[in-house]
């Protein structure tokens, strides 16, 4: 559970009131960052499921000019090296569900601040919309054991069988790249969008579970 967050003074109520983790910009408007709902202490060994959603009546960030030009973001980010590396992403209507590892805490906020805050502008100036993109916050859960990384990565990398019944790989995620399914290797072998896992649970220790991913497995409804 995350713990509760104080703005303000001692009374109820009292102070500022919250406007997300990264406040307001010069003009008053929320900023494109959203705060992050994460365990208090972060192992840098577990990786993380983060999601996270974009307001009500916002572009569909699955519109083929939106998801390349999400890509590109990722695959500039992924030649880098970084506190916060992106393994597994896919892009879905309203929402991005990625698995990251972090060195920390602080890393996750910032790198998730920088990227979505990047992202936010190309997808706004890509369909002309103007404003907030992203909801206040985003959710990241740690993934503890092989079990737990197994599933997160069933769930990100088939997260379109959830939405539109397809179990085939999703060409809007980092599946092209990923080399657990049983049936196949990679499908892609250029610059991949996503940083290689440095964790033994993203790397190696997810196989334990249950071995390579097979094509009739899909996330749970």
């Amino acid at each position: 559970m995350p713990l509760p967050m104080k703005w303000g003074g001692k009374r109820e109520g009292a102070g500022a009131k919250p406007t997300g983790r990264f406040g307001r910009d010069r003009r008053g408007r929320p900023r494109a960052g959203v705060s992050h709902a994460v365990r208090p202490r972060h192992n840098a060994r577990i990786p993380l499921h983060v999601t996270v959603r974009t307001i009500p009546g916002a572009p569909s960030l699955r519109g083929f000019a939106v998801a390349a030009e999400i890509g590109k973001i990722l695959k500039r980010r992924a030649a880098r090296t970084l506190p916060t590396r992106i393994v597994h992403f896919s892009v879905q209507r309203d929402h991005l569900h990625m698995l990251v590892e972090a060195t920390d805490r602080q890393a996750l906020g910032r790198g998730m601040q920088g990227l979505l805050s990047i992202v936010a502008r190309k997808v706004n100036s890509t369909t002309g919309n103007r404003g907030t993109l992203w909801q206040d916050r985003y959710h990241a859960r740690a993934l503890r054991t092989p079990t737990e990384v197994r599933r997160g990565i069933i769930y990100v990398l088939r997260n379109s069988a959830k939405h539109i019944g397809s179990t085939t790989v999703d060409p809007m995620s980092s599946s092209a790249w990923f080399n657990g399914f049983a049936e196949h290797g990679p499908l892609r072998t250029d610059a991949a969008p996503v940083a290689p896992a440095t964790t033994w649970l993203l790397s190696t220790g997810w196989q334990r579970a249950g071995g390579p991913i097979r094509a009739s497995e899909a996330p749970d409804p």
